[in-house]
């Protein structure tokens, strides 16, 4: 597991501070990076971010294996499972899953990346749990 200091604001570029954590993560397991020969990744906002040849060119590897995952947020929940099936496979001896976000450093914050794709929900309130309104009253949250 690798990991860079948790700072509200970096002066330091995303790149830079995801292949610091990338290199840790590899100290920490004993590898170096040629060792890596598949890369997985959250496939939503890596591919904008650092894409997997990116990565692939900053680590200096030749890939067997790679791939994206998106399952709306849960991308990067699957990933390492994808990993593991690629190596349960066959695919890949060693695959680096990565991952990261530097909306503390951009204008606005967290808020500003959600808002343009900030879902609305309707949901049928069967209880009076779920906030205002009558039982079975349709509820628009937002």
């Amino acid at each position: 597991m690798g990991e860079t200091e948790y700072v509200r604001r970096s002066p330091r570029p995303f790149k830079e501070l995801q292949m610091e954590a990338v290199h840790k993560a590899l100290a920490d397991a004993g590898l170096r990076p040629e060792d890596v020969d598949g890369i997985v990744t959250e496939g939503t906002e890596m591919p904008k971010l650092f894409p997997l040849d990116a990565m692939a060119a900053n680590l200096g590897i030749v890939r067997s294996f790679s791939a994206t995952i998106s399952n709306v947020g849960a991308g990067i929940v699957t990933a390492p499972l994808l990993a593991a099936m690629a190596i349960a496979a066959g695919h890949a001896n060693v695959v680096l899953s990565y991952f990261g976000v530097d909306w503390g450093s951009a204008a606005g914050g967290p808020y500003a990346f959600h808002k343009p794709t900030r879902p609305r929900f309707r949901s049928r309130c069967l209880s009076g749990t779920l906030g205002r309104g009558r039982v079975g009253e349709e509820q628009e949250w937002s």
